[in-house]
């Protein structure tokens, strides 16, 4: 089933992106006199002998002739350039004419404060050495006093220079308003309202205003859209007290437009947002190079003739033998018109070669590869410039069918239709963490057991809290659960222990479940009566269940859906994916108009991986959260690794392999920079200890099987009697038998954290959360009211633990009925604490 085609991962499939059309490079435009000759001043961060896309000289020409325009361009078609370049164009004509004075010309506005910092990194680069230009950001993380600005700028940007026209701090930027001013709309409402922000709109400061621009307007719909457009509203007036210029509004999106169809629309979108006239010639689209386009007798070449290839590094000369190829040509055709699936692309080339599917497969891989090495020049696009795309769709649950037989399904769907053809529902599985037993979840609606997911707000969460139902026979359940002493001490839940069920008649086949003992009035449907089944529902306060009803163990949402939450999917797709990323430490121009000159790492030009999230909080959290498991993930290879190499040891203490992976993690250069030896150990010790302590029991290292932990056998202990140890030893195990039983005891006492730690290592590090509190043991459990944790050898009356459950099971095995073993079993834990 998990390995079914398609079922959860589609692809890879292949797409290519044209390469945009190209216009005049910024040198023309000042010898046509569209731009200002003060642009050679920053010749350094502008390529003006480059050109320009044939959008972005369009977008440049309409701004500097006074037009509102809308850039809709994909995401990378250089849509900052479309305004940028004109406003820098219209302060340099300033400086030129000498009325280049204090003032706002231009309002950036940006949804995230994210977006903002990202174009005042580019601004501080292009305008470092043309002094005459100032900018600042102004929103909630700006500082109000210099002082301050300037220790959270050095903090922020450890190895930037603050340069003179960047304003960092609120009192800056009031005593003398930036030229280009960077801020989001919820900060512009708070300046236009607050008096001290005056400066900004009113007197001599407020008589230059020229543009205003707004970025990824698409998401400015709706109720949003209309509080942004009463803001701009609102500036306009404001300003309009003051100064008499025309003001250019630019609004910049990747999805809006969609053709000649949707301008008339679009234009209307911008007009009411703005309250200036847009028309749809104020459009600005991306347009791209037709690959087909040429009449070409090529050559057409087998798969073998593309052998070795790869190992070519004139990049040039390979532009020349394949640009040509017939083969090529056909993938530029097939590709140009939509994306394919690689697999089915395949089958279309080298058709008369005796291939086998896989063989041809990597023969159309290998010529995709080197069509994206192959350029005309270094500064060119990729001959094919193709991108590979895979889909991996998420568990949404488990689902199933209980009629007569069960069928299990990991796809969303309500019914099921039978052989002859009747239809049954399905119901949602979930199960316990730890034993595997299984419930099915459901909302209760007119005496019918549905999806709990028909019942969710706009968010996706459910309205009703919904309903568990085990389904094992009743008999079998634990009325009155025996909650796990440990787990309870544990978790630190002083809830009561027993679970109230109620029993119910579900019927398999509609879904209709009303309490056991009801008189049915009619039959719920026309299937036959085996259609009824017994289930007992869990009596629960809150949204999970927190209380397996046949293990009973204890432990906070013990019972779960089958769910794949967003951040371990993602966390593991990462990890999966970014090796396969090839290195490429050429920065390519083309990704560079602005010829940046900060000095980037080559470890991060090697392999760069863009992770997008619906959600800003999950966003903003993932990259610690991918950092922690990758962590996670590289010392416990580490671990595996150096235990490997110690293999002719017979047994590996702690401390000896603790040494072994400091050693081991110093020669890989695992470690981060700057911690001493000291801070090393203590790492290692600490990861080490978290394991030991198998906190994470199904995907630590003893819980996937890679290690394991024995307590040593005391020296005289193969000398000692089984008769003497003072026991009662019905299960007539032998001394050595005795040892394996507390080789289990012992297990639980270190998974509750009842250890000795090394001096390095304290249980409060957050490492061992959520757990990282003392333990200690007793005969008997109680609470300790120091905030650490005394539990039971022995559990409390009519309660169960680990340790008893072991013993209990074994006397369960040699036939013992449930008093004697209760009794039995109890007693015997009590004389093995005290041997």
């Amino acid at each position: 089933m998990l390995g079914e085609e398609g079922k959860f991962v589609k692809g890879p499939f292949i797409e290519i992106t044209q390469p945009f059309i190209k216009g005049k490079n910024l040198m023309e435009l000042i010898a046509n006199g569209v731009i200002s000759e003060e642009f050679f001043a920053l010749k350094n961060h502008f390529p003006l002998e480059r050109p320009l896309h044939i959008h972005q000289e369009t977008a440049i020409k309409k701004v500097v002739e006074g037009r509102n325009i809308i850039v809709a361009t994909g995401t990378g078609s250089g849509k900052t350039e479309c305004f940028l370049l004109p406003i820098l164009n219209e302060l340099m004509r300033e400086k030129e004419a000498g009325t280049l004075t204090d003032g706002v010309r231009a309002l950036l506005l940006y949804p995230m404060n994210a977006l903002a910092n990202d174009q005042i990194a580019r601004l501080r680069d292009i305008l470092k050495d043309y002094p005459y230009i100032t900018f600042g950001r102004y929103t909630g993380e700006t500082e109000e006093e210099q002082k301050k600005a300037e220790e959270l700028f050095y903090k922020t940007n450890p190895d930037v220079e603050l340069i003179p026209n960047e304003l960092i701090s609120r009192q800056q930027m009031r005593k003398t308003p930036p030229h280009i001013l960077l801020t989001n709309y919820a900060m512009l409402e708070y300046l236009l309202l607050r008096p001290k922000d005056n400066e900004f709109f009113s007197g001599e400061n407020a008589k230059h205003w020229k543009f205003i621009v707004l970025d990824e307007a698409h998401i400015y719909n709706g109720a949003k859209g209309t509080e942004i457009s009463m803001l701009i509203q609102k500036l306009k007036e404001r300003i309009s007290h003051y100064q008499h210029n025309h003001l250019t509004c630019i609004a910049t999106s990747a999805t809006l437009g969609g053709g000649k169809n949707a301008r008339k629309e679009v234009a209307k979108f911008a007009t009411d947002l703005f309250h200036e006239p847009f028309y749809p010639d104020d459009i600005i689209e991306s347009k791209r190079v037709d690959l087909t386009n040429r009449k070409i007798h090529g050559v057409k070449r087998s798969s073998k003739e593309y052998t070795g290839l790869e190992r070519t590094k004139d990049n040039i000369a390979l532009y020349s033998f394949l640009k040509d190829d017939l083969n090529v040509i056909q993938l530029q055709e097939i590709l140009q018109s939509e994306p394919q699936l690689l697999s089915d692309l395949a089958r279309k080339f080298f058709v008369n070669e005796n291939l086998s599917n896989q063989a041809r497969l990597e023969a159309i891989v290998q010529l995709v590869n080197l069509c994206a090495m192959a350029k005309e020049d270094q500064e060119s696009m990729p001959l094919l410039p193709a991108r590979y795309h895979v889909f991996v769709k998420a568990l949404e649950g488990a689902y199933v069918s209980l009629y007569k037989k069960r069928l299990l399904f990991l796809d969303r769907r309500k019914s099921y239709k039978l052989p002859d053809g009747n239809v049954v529902v399905t119901f949602e599985l979930a199960n316990c963490q730890r034993c595997g037993q299984e419930y099915i979840v459901g909302l209760t609606k007119d005496e019918k057991l549905e999806h709990a997911d028909a019942d969710v707000d706009i968010e996706g969460m459910n309205r009703r809290k919904p309903e568990f139902y085990m389904l094992s026979k009743p008999e079998e359940a634990m009325h009155t659960i025996s909650v796990d002493d440990d787990e309870l001490i544990v978790v630190g839940s002083d809830k009561a222990k027993e679970i109230a069920t109620d029993e119910y008649i579900l019927c398999t086949a509609c879904g209709h479940i009303e309490q056991a003992g009801k008189k049915r009035q009619t039959n719920c449907c026309n299937f036959p009566e085996e259609k009824y089944i017994k289930v007992l529902k869990l009596k629960i306060a809150e949204y999970t269940v927190n209380t397996c009803l046949k293990c009973g163990n204890h432990t906070p949402n013990i019972v779960k859906q089958f769910r794949t939450a967003d951040d371990p999917a993602t966390e593991v797709l990462t990890r999966a994916l970014y090796p396969c990323i090839p290195p490429n430490k050429q920065l390519l121009e083309e990704d560079d108009f602005f010829r940046s000159s900060e000095s980037i790492d080559e470890n991060l030009l090697g392999r760069k991986l863009l992770v997008f999230s619906d959600s800003r909080q999950e966003a903003a959290f993932f990259a610690s959260y991918l950092q922690a498991k990758y962590n996670n993930v590289l010392w416990r290879h580490s671990i595996i690794q150096v235990i490997n190499q110690l293999q002719e040891y017979d047994d590996i203490r702690i401390d000896s392999l603790t040494n072994a992976i400091v050693k081991y993690g110093k020669q890989k250069n695992l470690f981060e920079p700057g911690l001493d030896d000291i801070e090393k150990q203590k790492l290692i010790q600490t990861i080490l200890i978290k394991e030991f302590m198998n906190s994470e029991r199904q995907i630590g290292l003893e819980g996937l099987g890679l290690i394991s932990f024995v307590p040593e056998k005391p020296n005289k202990w193969s000398n000692l009697n089984i008769n003497s140890v003072g026991i009662h030893n019905e299960l007539n195990f032998t001394i050595d038998e005795l040892w394996e039983i507390y080789k289990v005891l012992f297990n639980t006492l270190r998974e509750l954290n009842a250890i000795t730690l090394p001096d390095l290592v304290a249980i409060t590090d957050p490492a061992f959360s959520p757990r990282n509190r003392e333990t200690y043991f007793k005969i008997e459990a109680e609470h300790s009211s120091l905030g650490n944790k005394i539990l039971g050898w022995l559990p409390k009356d009519k309660s169960i633990n680990r340790r008893l459950d072991f013993i209990q099971k074994m006397y369960r095995q040699k036939g013992y009925s449930k008093e004697e073993v209760e009794q039995k079993a109890r007693r015997l834990l009590k004389q093995l604490a005290t041997i």
